[in-house]
C-alpha cells in the first residue's frame, strides 16, 4: 500500500463502498425478467436461456458500473503502480477491469451450465424481515440445481479465474494474494444486489 493511498484512505474507502453499492443496485435493478417470484425453484435453463442471461450480464449498467467504477478504484489507488495516473493509465485500468469484468461472467456461465445451476436470485417477497434476510443472504452463496441447492460454485470459480487472469495481465503473473479479496468484493456486490432485489 503506497503512503498516498495511506493518506487518502477514508476518501478511497467511501469511493471503493459507493462503487459496490451502485454495482449492486444497477444489478438489481436490471435483472432479466426471469428473477422474479414466478420463477421456479427447480426450473432448469436451457440453452437458449442461458445464452441470453449472458448477454443480459455482459450488455448491463452492472458491466458497465463495475469496469469503470473498478477500474477508477484502482487509478485511485495507483495499481498496478507501473502505469501513469494520466488519462491513458486511467483508460488502461477501466479497461482491465472490464477484461476482468468479462472473464468472471464467462467463467460463471460456463461452470453454471457444466453443474446445471441456475443461479438467477427469485425474492421470496413476504414474510418476516429474518425469513426474508436469510433467504436472501442463502440466495447470495448457494445455486439451485436438480440436486439442491450446493455451493454457489459458479459465483466463486469466476471471481478466482477473473482475479488471478486480471493480475496476470496487470503484473505479468498471477497473484494469489488477490484472491480473497476478490472474492470478498464479489460476494459483498452478490449479497448486496439480492438484498435490494428482496427489499425493493
Amino acid at each position: 500500500m503506497t503512503h498516498a493511498f495511506r493518506r487518502h484512505g477514508r476518501p478511497r474507502a467511501r469511493t471503493m463502498t459507493l462503487v459496490l453499492l451502485l454495482a449492486a443496485a444497477t444489478s438489481a435493478t436490471a435483472q432479466p425478467a426471469a428473477d422474479t417470484p414466478a420463477a421456479s425453484s427447480t426450473s432448469v435453463l436451457t440453452g437458449a436461456e442461458r445464452w441470453r442471461q449472458f448477454g443480459h450480464d455482459v450488455i448491463s449498467p452492472r458491466f458497465v458500473v463495475r469496469s469503470l467504477g473498478a477500474g477508477t478504484v484502482a487509478h485511485l489507488r495507483e495499481e498496478p503502480s507501473a502505469w501513469n495516473q494520466a488519462v491513458g493509465g486511467w483508460a488502461a485500468r477501466v479497461a482491465s477491469s472490464a477484461g476482468e469484468s468479462l472473464v468472471y461472467t464467462g467463467t460463471k456461465h460456463g461452470l453454471g451450465a457444466l453443474l446445471g445451476a441456475d443461479f438467477r436470485y427469485t425474492p421470496r417477497g413476504q414474510g418476516p424481515f429474518g425469513a426474508r434476510l436469510a433467504h436472501a443472504l442463502v440466495g447470495s452463496v448457494t445455486v439451485r440445481t436438480a440436486r439442491g441447492r450446493p455451493p454457489h460454485l459458479p459465483l466463486m470459480g469466476g471471481a478466482l479465474v477473473s482475479t488471478l487472469a486480471q493480475s496476470s495481465w496487470e503484473t505479468g503473473a498471477p497473484d494469489v494474494r488477490r484472491i480473497v479479496p476478490g472474492l470478498a468484493v464479489t460476494l459483498v456486490v452478490e449479497i448486496v444486489g439480492h438484498l435490494v432485489l428482496e427489499f425493493r
